[in-house]
């Protein structure tokens, strides 16, 4: 598994690293993982760490994995992503198609960035 989720308690959100080789099964575990804790606690906010994950999903497939977003997630969430320069381009695509069905997310290239934003929104 190459991902972890975690409870951020002060600020009430869920984040969720993926490092290493990434597959699109483990987007979609590390997405049911993340929703069960948001559920538990109550929470609407998920910060996505891609920062230091080499993503080899091909395009179609992250194209339906954001699609299916609003069949997981309540309309209520927001979710900040911290993307990977090799495939930010991939990243802003899936930040598009999310937008086009009425989920809030945004991309950055920043950490620190990515959660300031969230926690603002």
């Amino acid at each position: 598994m190459s991902f972890s989720t975690m409870k951020i308690m002060e600020d009430e959100y869920v984040l969720l690293r993926h490092e290493g080789p990434l597959t699109i099964d483990e987007l979609y575990a590390g997405r049911i993982e993340a929703r069960d804790l948001l559920e538990k606690n109550g929470w609407k906010r998920l910060l996505v760490d891609l920062s230091r994950a080499s993503i080899g999903v091909r395009l179609i497939e992250l194209f339906t994995f954001t699609v299916s977003h609003t069949a997981t997630f309540p309309e209520y969430l927001v979710i900040a992503v911290v993307g990977i320069q090799e495939n930010y381009q991939d990243a802003v695509f899936a930040e598009t198609v999310s937008s086009n069905r009425g989920l809030r997310m945004k991309v950055f290239h920043n950490f620190d960035r990515a959660k300031a934003w969230l926690m603002v929104s």
